[in-house]
């Protein structure tokens, strides 16, 4: 009933109005209050008396504004405080009704609200990304021609404090100490963060008239290219910090919604180019994979683009990539190939999803065509065995990709040169599945090794190769692999499983019964007592089960 809850609200919302102080005496006392507004947010516009909503919204804006330092450890309370709960309820009323916040004075009280953290307030990033969720609920409802100067005007302090705070670190670098630095890099990561914030909710924001995302884009652009000089700077300065990298891949990647057609490709390249130059910059492998989400984004939006200018942009942002992570990895001293498959397998995934030649002739200047896809293909064995569950998915799930991406391939379309140039790559990546790759996969998941949640991943790709394959192709692999000590479940389910492997080369044999199957001897690899198994109960049951011709 909500005339009921509307003059309901209207009474409580008048008691509150009546007793301010009381509503400031205790922080738990205004989490209460801003927690109310929050909840109610979305009715209090409909109530009859606009005093209402006006009212709430004082609370809110007041309740951010107030200084509770004095309160101590209560400042906050278990997981939230005063001022996260405070720009909660102001974030949802803003978006409940932006238009009552569209005057002048409104916009001011607004304004200051914003800009409190450069006067001196302490206000977390998550308050100030709510409140700026809120303020561009507000800029999208005002009139589309004052989208960009409103934007503009969100995003200047920002801007200011990136110049202020990159000059600061630039003297303490200069003198070669470390003091102070800490937070500097801290609050660069914030106030970039707070530009992806901005692009992110003014595109997103919702609102009642019909708007073309194209002049969404326009208002923003302005925003970047005032930005970047600045942004530039740090990349240079602080790429090797991730609490950094990680705020400019976000900014990247947010802002990439915003090249939809060939008039922003110039954005295009200024956004290609920042990361290239972080890449270039990063000394760690958790540096470079705070990037690669973007490089990832590009690719999968831009692989496919018959556009010669963002086809070699595509190209070098990955061998960039590839670049930073060998780096990387010379530097901290890791494995090459732990290294490649922790950062590189998911972007190389979206590379063989929308642009498969690419990816097989990828190579550095002066280096063989399909050094990168070698390299890859080479490091898989080693990467399924990783300790990291998300490596192992991640390395199968590329591998998954990459054949799915060589049964789309048809040669007959190229020329000779690159018929001649990519045949002897797609050969070794086909000997490699059968061989090496296939070893692996089959004795970590038969001879359960393996995290239980990826069995099913593993047994979906060792079918993949296997399908396409003739059983004088994989034999040896599959004896090699239930040949090693780790299988421990005796010679009985060693013929079966063997026979079920050969009856799935060449053709198409149940998936369920084969998955079936590799958990069976997962399951009964997990025992304590392995030697108990093999000739036991369970092992007989096994050949039973699985010696039928299917």
């Amino acid at each position: 009933n909500k005339c009921g809850l509307c003059a309901q609200l209207e009474r409580m919302i008048s008691a509150l109005a009546k007793c301010p102080s009381t509503i400031r005496c205790h922080p738990l006392v205004t989490m209460k209050a801003c927690r109310f507004v929050k909840q109610y947010a979305s009715v209090l516009p409909l109530c009859e008396t606009k005093a209402t909503f006006e009212i709430a919204s004082e609370l809110a804006i007041n309740s951010f504004n107030q200084d509770f330092s004095s309160f101590g450890s209560l400042e906050s309370i278990g997981d939230s405080s005063p001022l996260s709960e405070a720009a909660n309820a102001i974030e949802q009323l803003l978006r409940s009704s932006p238009a009552l916040f569209s005057s002048p004075a409104a916009l001011s009280v607004l304004e200051n609200a914003w800009k409190a953290p450069y006067e001196g307030k302490r206000i977390n990033l998550e308050e100030r990304e709510m409140l700026c969720s809120g303020l561009c609920a507000v800029l999208i409802s005002l009139p589309q021609d004052q989208w960009t100067a409103s934007v503009d005007n969100l995003a200047r302090p920002v801007i200011a404090c990136l110049n202020i705070v990159s000059n600061e670190a630039d003297q303490i670098m200069s003198k070669g100490s470390g003091e102070g630095f800490g937070p500097l890099l801290i609050r660069l990561s914030n106030e970039i963060r707070l530009l992806a914030a901005i692009v992110q909710h003014f595109m997103k924001a919702k609102v009642d008239k019909e708007v073309d995302y194209r002049d969404r884009r326009k208002a923003l652009i302005p925003l970047l290219h005032s930005s970047w000089p600045v942004l530039t700077h740090i990349g240079d300065k602080c790429g090797t910090h991730t609490v950094v990298t990680s705020s400019i891949g976000k900014l990247l990647t947010d802002s990439l919604i915003l090249t939809e057609s060939d008039e922003e490709l110039p954005l295009l390249n200024e956004l290609v180019s920042l990361a290239k130059a972080v890449l270039a910059k990063s000394t760690s492998s958790s540096s470079v994979s705070t990037m690669l989400t973007f490089v990832e984004m590009v690719v999968d939006k831009y692989g496919t683009n018959g556009n010669a200018t963002i086809h070699d942009m595509v190209k070098d942002l990955i061998l960039v990539s590839y670049e930073a992570a060998l780096s990387a990895g010379k530097a901290e001293g890791s494995e090459h190939s732990q290294l490649i498959a922790a950062t590189m397998f998911s972007t190389l995934s979206s590379c063989a999803k929308r642009c498969p030649m690419l990816l097989l002739t990828l190579a550095r200047d002066g280096k063989e065509a399909g050094e990168v896809i070698h390299s890859c293909i080479e490091a898989s064995p080693q990467t399924l065995k990783s300790n990291e569950p998300d490596t192992i998915i991640t390395t199968v799930r590329f591998l998954a990709m990459l054949i799915s991406a060589l049964k789309t391939l048809s040669l007959e379309s190229l020329d000779d040169g690159r018929r001649q140039a990519i045949v002897p790559v797609i050969d070794y990546i086909n000997r490699s599945f059968r061989a090496e790759i296939l070893i692996s996969l089959v004795t970590l998941s038969c001879c359960g090794t393996l995290p239980l949640d990826t069995v099913i991943d593993f047994t979906s790709l060792i079918q993949q190769i296997l399908s396409p394959s003739q059983w004088q192709d994989v034999e040896a692999s599959i004896s090699a692999a239930f040949s090693t000590n780790q299988f421990l479940l005796g010679d009985e389910v060693k013929t079966v499983a063997i026979a079920t492997f050969k009856r799935c080369s060449g053709s198409e044999y149940p998936e369920s019964v084969f998955a079936d199957m590799i958990t069976d001897m997962w399951n009964m690899h997990q025992t304590d007592d392995t030697g108990a198994i093999a000739g036991g109960e369970a092992v007989l049951q096994f050949v039973e089960k699985f010696s039928k011709d299917r």
